[in-house]
Order: structure tokens, then sequence, then C-alpha cells
């Protein structure tokens, strides 16, 4: 059986400024207070694991996961499989225009221990995911550049062609 937790919300920040965000693991405790510390513990190109420590409610733990999927910028997520428990972590971005970005980040849990741990952390886990999107959502908000519309695209449309002129030259 599989337990989900689910958060979405819309953030006024183009989705470049919201994926450079999310992709910074070092920098996660400066707008998550759920995750004090996260680090990618090997380079890109091989297995990658992340260390994390979270936080859920007065609850903290340190756990080590797998990088299952890095496509920027629209999903990242990672996973714990522990035998009585697999714990998937997932961080959705859509682009909608110029200047805002639907985020969705989404925990699912199965295995043995997953209604007992869902029973027991649902209310938590879910003020928790509002604390980091609430927390994502100002900080993305506060970094993000003053965008003139039109200086960002959906990466998924086509770009436009740019013709670029020489520039005349000037004599003195």
């Amino acid at each position: 059986m599989r337990f989900k937790i689910g958060t979405q919300s819309q953030i006024n920040a183009p989705i470049s400024t919201v994926w450079n965000i999310i992709a910074d693991f070092p920098n996660y405790s400066s707008w998550n207070p759920t995750t004090p510390e996260m680090r990618l513990v090997q380079p890109i190109g091989a297995t990658q694991f992340i260390f994390r420590k979270v936080q859920i409610g007065k609850l903290k733990v340190s756990m080590r996961s797998w990088l299952k999927s890095f496509e920027p910028p629209y999903e990242m997520s990672w996973g714990t499989n522990w035998i009585i428990i697999r714990y998937e972590r997932s961080q959705t971005l859509r682009w909608i225009d110029d200047a805002n970005t639907q985020y969705t980040t989404q925990v699912n849990m199965s295995g043995l221990l997953a209604p007992l741990l869902f029973r027991l952390l649902r209310k938590k886990l879910r003020i928790d995911h509002q604390l980091q999107v609430n927390g994502l959502k100002s900080w993305a908000e506060q970094m993000s550049p003053a965008h003139t519309p039109g200086t960002e695209t959906d990466p998924q449309r086509p770009k436009p062609v740019i013709k670029i002129r020489p520039i005349p030259k000037t004599t003195v």
C-alpha cells in the first residue's frame, strides 16, 4: 500500500530562479526550515547520494538517499529504500509564464511500516510541507530579478530566432 502527501503552490518567480534554489543542496537550510542540512555526497555523473538532516516536528533524522531523477528545470526526486519502508520525495516545477512557476512537492511511502508511520506523522508531514513551500515561495520571490515580459520562455516551446545585425562602424 502506498501513502502520499503533497503540496502545491504558485511562486511569483521564473522557473530558472526556483530551479536554481531547489537544486542548490548546500543552501537548503536558507529557505527550508525542515531541512537543516543537505548535501550531495558524490559528484554528478556517478550514482549520486544525498545526505540529509530533516526535522519532522521535534523528531530529527539523518538519512542518506539516492538521487532518482534530476531533470533541470522540471523535476528532481530522491528516495530511501530500507527493508521495511520505502520513502520517495519529488519536487516538480511547471512553467506558467515568464514570471510564475507552479511548484509541487510530494512524499510517497510504502512498505511494512508505511501505514504506521503515515498515521503517526501525517499531520506533521503536512505542516512541514507547508513550511517548506512557504519558505521556498518567500525565498524565490525575494531572489527573483525584475523580469520584463518575454525574457524567459517555456523551455519546451521553441525559442524565437534572433537575427544579429553587425554594429555599424563609427568614425571619429
